[in-house]
């Protein structure tokens, strides 16, 4: 039988209120339901629930399918989505779901606000939730380009630096998670910084990164990239002077893509160092 309604729902903590809800009105109605994975056509665990086919008792398909999902914006992550994953693996989960949210829309699928205590879904009609806590009032400062959905050009996130692998080097961290992240530059040639890894929708896209740098009399050979496997932009650049340097890199994707910034060392160094406050990443607009 074609279902009659499609729900989505992410991977968080708040989401799973919203499966047991819709789940509930759902069953209470006598409808048929069928529980998949990440993906249509996936058989899903127990517990991880994330696409509901439904249909109601009689004659479900002259009506056609309606699909929805249902969005909770992106909060503070300490807790949400999976309590045993590191902040990192939350916010990474968490993006994939909110870029595919922006996938869904384009191709016809409507978005519900789940941030609210009621929703009405089409055909199954009203479903209340418990409230959300406060500490779902915080958005993630990382996924702050989804505050606003679907997304609005200018719309910014701050990938701040403790979200970033530092590949060996890294000589101090500020104790804050808002704080820079120290590197001495001295050693091989290779990766100094790489990350976050979170997922973006198509776009134009703008990354910004102020840097301090000192070469410490040395001559420094840096370069930076920005993208994933399949596309990036690159530049490279010799500092050496000691200073404040921004760098401002532009990307057109026409698909979803998982977002990594790098800065590589090009050559040994004997001295000089390098302070990284971490990204601020803009959606321009659509293309």
């Amino acid at each position: 039988m074609v279902p009659s309604l499609v729900v989505y729902f992410g991977p968080g903590e708040a989401d799973r209120g919203w499966r047991d809800a819709v789940e509930a009105v759902a069953l209470s109605r006598g409808w048929t339901l069928n529980w998949l994975g990440a993906s249509e056509g996936e058989i899903s665990p127990e517990d991880e629930r994330f696409i509901l086919e439904c249909s109601p008792p009689a004659s479900p398909d002259a009506d056609g399918m309606d699909n929805v999902a249902i969005l909770v914006r992106p909060t503070i992550t300490d807790r949400v989505p999976c309590e045993d994953a590191t902040t990192l693996e939350n916010i990474t989960r968490q993006s994939e779901w909110l870029a595919r949210c922006a996938q869904l829309e384009s191709e016809g699928t409507s978005i519900v606000d789940g941030n609210e205590i009621h929703i009405t879904l089409p055909k199954l009609g009203d479903v209340v939730r418990a409230p959300l806590d406060a500490h779902y009032e915080n958005v993630e400062p990382s996924l702050a380009v989804y505050s606003e959905f679907p997304l609005v050009d200018g719309a910014k996130a701050n990938w701040r630096a403790s979200l970033f692998h530092c590949s060996g080097r890294r000589s101090r961290v500020v104790a804050s998670d808002d704080g820079p992240t120290e590197i001495d530059l001295t050693g091989r040639a290779g990766p100094l910084i790489s990350g976050p890894y979170i997922h973006l929708p198509k776009g134009r896209w703008r990354l910004k990164t102020v840097l301090e740098i000192d070469p410490q009399g040395g001559a420094s050979q840096l370069a930076f990239d920005w993208g994933d496997n399949h596309h990036r932009v690159y530049f490279e650049a010799a500092p050496n002077v000691a200073g404040i340097y921004e760098v401002l890199m532009e990307t057109i994707r026409h698909e979803a893509w998982c977002g990594e910034f790098r800065i590589l060392s090009l050559h040994p160094h004997f001295k000089g160092k390098l302070s990284f406050s971490g990204c601020d990443v803009e959606y321009v607009s659509q293309i």
